[in-house]
């Protein structure tokens, strides 16, 4: 994780600069993501459980999107996406548990402007992911492989600006001390971003 602070301060500071540029725009997108297999489960003192997925998470990320080319109403665009992934269980007062993952991604898009829409997928490589547990049941960090996935995306957009996301994400995790163990970790997932 200390890799990766650096270079995405730097690609964020990059951001207004890119936005200036020819055909190019700047991205920021809040979301979430649903599904995969289970990593951990906690009990609670009532009888109730709190499940952590592979695939599940909170996710903000910024990028820019290119526009390669138009004609007649249609488009073809590159994005290119990094960004932070995270989901944790309910308060516990003996346990903290956090799922913690950095994205990255290059989409291409086939854009039909008249109605707003841009169907596209491409790559995502997921730098340090890490199961972060401290408390009186389980402590430590439990760190998978870096991952490469393929990603699936519609996306509608209101205006110039403000845009809607559905996706779907394929992607495996292994653990780095049992790379034989595999967890599937395919999401689905939404997306609210604003273009500048």
């Amino acid at each position: 994780m200390k890799q990766v602070g650096p270079v995405l301060i730097a690609f964020f500071l990059m951001l207004p600069a890119l936005s200036r540029a020819a055909n190019v725009r700047g991205l920021l997108s809040i979301g979430g993501d649903f599904g995969g297999d289970e990593l951990l489960k906690v009990k609670y003192t009532d009888g109730s459980d709190a499940s952590v997925l592979a695939g599940q998470g909170f996710l903000l990320s910024g990028g820019a999107v290119w526009q390669v080319a138009e004609t007649k109403g249609q488009a073809c665009d590159l994005q290119a996406t990094a960004g932070w992934k995270y989901a944790t269980i309910p308060d516990a007062s003996n346990q903290d548990i956090g799922w913690t993952r950095w994205p990255l991604e290059l989409l291409a898009f086939y854009g039909y402007r008249p109605a707003h829409l841009r169907l596209g997928g491409g790559l995502c490589y997921v730098v340090g992911p890490t199961l972060s547990a401290q408390g009186s049941v389980l402590n430590g960090d439990f760190k998978f492989q870096n991952a490469l996935g393929e990603v699936l995306q519609l996306d509608y957009t209101f205006g110039a600006h403000v845009q809607v996301a559905g996706r779907y994400t394929w992607l495996n995790y292994h653990p780095e001390s049992l790379p034989s163990q595999t967890f599937n970790a395919n999401s689905a997932g939404f997306s609210l971003g604003y273009l500048f």
